[in-house]
This record gives structure tokens, C-alpha cells and sequence, in this order.
């Protein structure tokens, strides 16, 4: 008896040594999984909107979430996971996002014809939605480029909380080369 409480009072002494220390949102936290980083740009809703958020997962995979649309509107949600003590406490810098070749429809109202949306980084899907706001009379309709993560987390409903409203109707398409990378042969 005397080992097993020994035993259990030694592991709950070195337990935060033993763990790794995060930065959280409010405090430091010792963690026994790995850190995580979420940088979120959202310039989908009327404000943009820009936060960092910091923790602890016992499961963490990084991810980029990001949907692109006309009028420099865009919804980016990175998440970087990291293995070391104090990893995430200078979160990774923001970077402009590079154009990729890619380019997905865009109807208008006043226009028979597409115009287009270009694509950037790891946006290969085309993406429409329908947004829903608790107090608009009109829903949005978006429509863009976005990454597969994006598509999925939008057909679950687990990216409404970040656009202020619920996202109804998705559908996900294959995006096509921009008209600039289309080389035709003669």
C-alpha cells in the first residue's frame, strides 16, 4: 500500500514536468498532447474580423481552412500544431496567399456570363453557400474558391460559428486552370 500511494504522489509531482507547456488563450497550460496555433482572418462578414487563439489538443493536425470570393472578401482559418515546450507562443507570421492557377465561377445577377474568381494556395475546390444571418431579412449568397477543409467543415456546420450565421445549401465542385495557364497547341 505504501509503494502504490508513493508511486501515485511521485507521478502527480512530476506530471507537469513531464508535460509539455502551451500557451493558451488566457494563461500558460501544461498539456499532454501536443500546442496549437488558430490564426483566423475572416473578411466574409460586413466587419473583418482577425484573432489568434492558442491551447492545448490531444489530437492536433494542422490545417488550412480558407475560402476566397469577389471583392477581396475571404475567410482564412490556419491551425498549426507543434511538439515543443512553449512552441506555440510566437505564432507562425502571416503571409500574403499566392495565386495557384485556378479559378472557379462566379454568376451575377446583371450578367448572362461568369465571371471568374481566382484561386489562392491550397484552394482546388469551387464552393457555393447560401449564409443565413439571425437578423438579415436577405440571405448572402457566396460563391468562390476553397480548400477541400473548407468544403468539409462547411457541409458539417463547423465553421458558422466564425461567419455569424449558418451556411445552408453547400456544394463543392472541381475548380478549373485560369484562362492565363490554358496553353492551346496548333
Amino acid at each position: 500500500m505504501n509503494i502504490f500511494l508513493t508511486t501515485c504522489l511521485l507521478l502527480v509531482i512530476l506530471s507537469p514536468v513531464t508535460a509539455l507547456l502551451c500557451v493558451g488563450n488566457t494563461r500558460h497550460e501544461y498539456c499532454h498532447g501536443i500546442c496549437f496555433t488558430i490564426q483566423i482572418d475572416n473578411h466574409l462578414n460586413s466587419t473583418p474580423n482577425r484573432r489568434t487563439k492558442w491551447g492545448c489538443m490531444t489530437d492536433c493536425t494542422s490545417d488550412k481552412t480558407t475560402f476566397t470570393t469577389v471583392g477581396n472578401k475571404y475567410f482564412r482559418n490556419i491551425k498549426t500544431c507543434c511538439g515543443k515546450q512553449l512552441c506555440n507562443a510566437t505564432p507562425p507570421p502571416r503571409r500574403d496567399p499566392k495565386l495557384n492557377g485556378l479559378e472557379c465561377p462566379f454568376y451575377c445577377q446583371d450578367s448572362k456570363a461568369p465571371k471568374t474568381v481566382k484561386c489562392f494556395d491550397d484552394e482546388t475546390r469551387c464552393m457555393d453557400f447560401i449564409l443565413i444571418r439571425g437578423d438579415a431579412k436577405v440571405p448572402e449568397v457566396f460563391q468562390g474558391c476553397a480548400t477541400p477543409s473548407f468544403c468539409e467543415q462547411a457541409s458539417a456546420s463547423m465553421i458558422d460559428k466564425y461567419l455569424s450565421g449558418n451556411i445552408t445549401r453547400p456544394r463543392c465542385y472541381e475548380s478549373f486552370p485560369s484562362s492565363e495557364q490554358q496553353s492551346f497547341a496548333g
